[in-house]
């Protein structure tokens, strides 16, 4: 067993960052599309379908004047803002589902930066090892799983 430990001990940490990376992001998309309604609506909804939706709601909300929304550019996420109180009551969570979402994208790169060697470092303390032994020819090959 010792083999097959050694083999996924580089690995471990890298593999809980992509999984905490991925549940994070899953969770902002899943907030930002109940928020907009594109969850509920849309059975294969994808990304921009979600911020189509969300668009649609800030128009909705104003009857399609977007200049009662204050909308002004930003240079931090959500890289966008909007006067949240010209947004009607069941919209008003929007704003911060969408900001969430970008925050956390914004940080995947710096998450997963270090991934790249952490797992080249743990495939080449693997090079060359073998999890499967023979043993005596009547036990047939045990395998380190």
């Amino acid at each position: 067993m010792h083999e097959f430990d050694s083999v996924f001990e580089g690995v471990a940490e890298p593999l809980a960052t992509l999984l905490d990376t991925r549940n994070t992001m899953m969770k902002g998309k899943r907030e930002l599309e109940e928020a907009t309604g594109t969850r509920k609506r849309l059975k294969d909804g994808t990304f921009t379908d979600t911020v189509m939706g969300m668009l649609f709601c800030y128009s909705a909300s104003t009857n399609g004047n977007l200049s009662e929304l204050d909308f002004h550019t930003t240079k931090h996420a959500p890289y966008f803002n909007v006067k949240k109180s010209s947004l009607r009551p069941e919209f008003q969570k929007i704003p911060n589902a969408f900001e969430y979402f970008l925050e956390k994208l914004a940080k995947v790169p710096e998450k997963l930066a270090p991934l790249a060697g952490q797992i080249k470092d743990a495939a080449e303390r693997c090079a060359g090892k073998s999890l499967c032994r023979f043993s005596r020819p009547d036990q047939g090959r045990r395998c380190g799983v």
